[in-house]
């Protein structure tokens, strides 16, 4: 009797430490199975859990991100899943910023995309994000890529040439074209070799292109004072949203105030509010007050 409650007691020992490591560094089939459930409770149960558990649970997430597929569970819903997670998380999970990378490189499309926005949302580096980055918008260029890049800033400032032929190809979607520009005003200075494209589309056939542009001058800041002239002709534009970019644009670069100024006055008269307010403070920001009105 003695020697079989010491055998009892010893598998009750082993059956313990087995479920604590089961738990705590070996459950990614667990987790890919309740992620990958058809069962809504049971992945939002899952979802939570790691959530709750935060930079504890970041080396399962991790080990989610980069395990091989298996024939129990999805592996792209798995890794969407965990990427959500991490988005949530933010800067807290830098550290699966590797994972999150090599998905970018080389996971499906879908996934590489969350991908892509994941790395700013974790705070992962330029040096790491950016070259993978570049790499899916040169694949092909859409839209949750470049608004990632956008994120970094001047660090993706390398990028302006491509974003530039991004910018002019008119066989891709506007909303790409668009969001290349918006990235360009978004890298502020590292945007200056990209001036005069940009003054060249405000006179593109798509109104939000052209917006953009106008939009994206104002972000460079001073050093695109030489796109005034540019941007006083995009005071006519039809689309409100291009006079109101390119009246409040001129307040923020470095114009020639002798023809700035007089054409910023001209549109407080415009009749659409947006486009006055936005010259009042174009007119602020060149210490030019708007004229008293009578």
């Amino acid at each position: 009797m003695k020697q079989t409650g010491i055998v009892i007691f010893v598998l009750l020992v082993i059956v313990g430490i087995a479920s604590a490591v089961f738990r705590s560094g070996s459950s990614g089939p667990k987790w890919a199975k309740e992620l990958s459930s058809t069962n809504p409770v049971v992945v939002e149960t899952a979802r939570a859990e790691l959530l709750a558990g935060g930079e504890q649970r970041l080396t399962e997430m991790r080990q989610l991100l980069s395990a091989p597929a298996s024939e129990k569970w999805e592996q792209d819903a798995v890794q969407l899943r965990v990427l959500e997670i991490l988005q949530e998380l933010g800067p807290a999970a830098q550290s699966a910023g590797p994972e999150v990378a090599a998905l970018v490189a080389d996971g499906m499309p879908h996934v590489a995309s969350v991908a892509a926005q994941t790395l700013p949302a974790i705070g992962a580096p330029a040096g790491l994000a950016v070259p993978v980055i570049t790499r899916s918008i040169q694949r092909e260029p859409t839209v949750v890529p470049l608004r990632a890049l956008a994120e970094y800033h001047e660090e993706a400032g390398e990028t302006v040439s491509l974003l530039m032929e991004i910018m002019n190809r008119h066989d891709l979607d506007v909303e790409t074209r668009w969001n290349a520009v918006r990235t360009i005003g978004k890298m502020r200075e590292a945007g200056v070799p990209a001036i005069d494209a940009l003054g060249a589309l405000l006179n593109d056939k798509e109104p939000t292109v052209r917006e953009h542009a106008a939009e994206a001058l104002g972000d460079i800041g001073p050093t695109a004072s030489r796109a005034a002239v540019a941007l006083i002709a995009a005071l006519d534009d039809e689309y409100v949203k291009v006079r109101r970019d390119a009246v409040r644009s001129l307040g923020q670069i470095d114009p020639d105030r002798t023809i700035a100024v007089p054409a910023i006055e001209k549109m407080l008269e415009d009749p659409e509010q947006i486009v006055q307010d936005a010259a009042r403070q174009a007119l602020e920001r060149l210490n030019a007050p708007a004229p008293s009105v009578e």
